[in-house]
């Protein structure tokens, strides 16, 4: 086992790899439960506004995301893919404290989810083609 981990530790950037999944869990484990407390009691928001409001936005990660797979399986750079889905991450949450129209939060909070929601599917795409080049015997 210990072998194993060793080898573990050997892939490029595997060391980055868990530090970014580690903190992307922190984050959403630490803001999601607060969010409907957030926008019902502070916000003054509907719970039936809430709930439009996380289909939506969750909606629109997916259909981005689709997008996002496809231009990055063609080829394109999936470390600035990652670099642009955490910056549109981190901007969510202070987009959350900015905006207090619903319709204004509803879509800002939509496109820049969507572009944050990349971000895991890219750190394993990415870490998928870090194993391969650092096992030469893997036939892709």
């Amino acid at each position: 086992m210990l072998a194993r981990l060793k080898k573990l530790f050997e892939i490029k950037g595997y060391r980055l790899f868990v530090i970014c999944m580690l903190m992307i869990g922190i984050g959403i484990s630490i803001t999601t439960p607060y969010l409907a407390l957030y926008f019902t009691e502070d916000s003054g928001m509907t719970t039936g506004a809430f709930g439009v409001f996380m289909a939506v936005s969750s909606l629109s990660g997916i259909l981005v995301n689709t997008l996002i797979a496809k231009s990055s399986d063609s080829g394109l750079d999936r470390k600035w893919i990652l670099i642009a889905a955490m910056l549109s991450s981190a901007l969510v949450y202070a987009a959350y404290l900015t905006f207090d129209n619903f319709f204004i939060l509803l879509i800002v909070v939509s496109i820049l989810s969507g572009f944050g929601a990349a971000s895991i599917p890219q750190i394993y795409a990415y870490a998928q083609e870090s194993a391969n080049e650092s096992n030469p015997t893997t036939k892709r």
